[in-house]
């Protein structure tokens, strides 16, 4: 897996983003909780947000590891609310 990266608005420096997070947390999951495939499909949905909007990530398995989902639900700050609700580009 590699990791994307995002630029922040105001600046050239590359942000951090919620792919390299997810690549951070592979080694720390057990495969028994979330298979390859629900951890492949979580980390493509939210892998080129930036990894500055959220403090944590949960993942809620279903009961079975084989099963091909997983529901990933991230803790949004408030700096990370209003760079989705587009603030970013307003300064």
């Amino acid at each position: 897996m590699s990791a994307g990266v995002e630029l922040h608005a105001d600046s050239r420096t590359p942000a951090p983003s919620m792919a390299g997070t997810f690549d951070t947390i592979a080694r720390y999951l057990p495969s028994s909780l979330v298979g390859a495939e629900a951890f492949a499909s979580a980390r493509t949905a939210v892998g080129r947000l930036p990894a500055t909007l959220t403090h944590w990530v949960y993942f809620e398995c279903r009961l079975a590891g084989d099963a091909p989902q997983v529901d990933t639900i991230l803790a949004v700050r408030s700096t990370g609310r209003r760079w989705l609700a587009g603030a970013q580009r307003n300064g």
